[in-house]
């Protein structure tokens, strides 16, 4: 995801629209501390029940969760997150 959100950046700054010029290791710093935040406060949010756990099927062929590991890789008991050695043989990850 980090490499889209630079190109986005950059393509911003490219066509005028962005409201910061930034340089690519900045753009990238960026986009992955966003990301970084997002995912752990997805998973705070699981973990704690405000929010429920996508089901098993859900996003993973678009590289939704699972992606990376899942959003935060709760182990191999969470419902809908497949074991880390599942993950290995996932239509995705080959």
């Amino acid at each position: 995801f980090v490499s889209e959100a630079v190109a986005v950046g950059r393509t911003a700054i490219e066509q005028g629209v962005a409201r910061r010029v930034l340089s690519e290791a900045q753009l990238r710093e960026h986009a992955t501390r966003i990301i970084e935040r997002s995912r752990s406060l997805t998973g705070a949010m699981m973990r704690e029940g405000f929010i429920a756990r996508p089901p098993e099927d859900t996003g993973r062929e678009h590289g939704g969760v699972g992606e990376r590991g899942a959003i935060e890789d709760p182990g191999s008991s969470a419902p809908g997150i497949p074991a880390p050695s599942d993950r290995r043989n996932h239509p995705c990850t080959t």
